[in-house]
């Protein structure tokens, strides 16, 4: 058997809509198939700093500062997140 893929989702921002992205990744990530996908959780919080972290972001945790920090591939072809302060790849 095959590894599955990963994808992220991605959610939150600096935005008036924040609240509302966090509400619409939630009923995605309820929903989707993760026998067939790694869903990989990276929130941006609202400072506009991207989270890559679990669950509990979803649920309050983004906007407590949980989750590692990440920094966006400088690159689009490099699919990969970086931690913001050693740039160890995390993903």
């Amino acid at each position: 058997m095959s590894a599955r893929p990963v994808v992220a989702l991605v959610f939150g921002g600096a935005s008036p809509e924040h609240d509302v992205s966090l509400v619409s990744a939630r009923g995605i990530f309820e929903r989707v198939d993760r026998g067939r996908w790694d869903v990989r959780l990276v929130g941006v919080d609202r400072g506009g700093q991207p989270r890559l972290g679990d669950e509990s972001l979803l649920d309050g945790g983004l906007d407590r500062g949980e989750g590692i920090p990440v920094r966006w591939p400088a690159c689009p072809a490099d699919r990969t997140l970086r931690e913001q302060d050693t740039g160890r790849i995390v993903t």
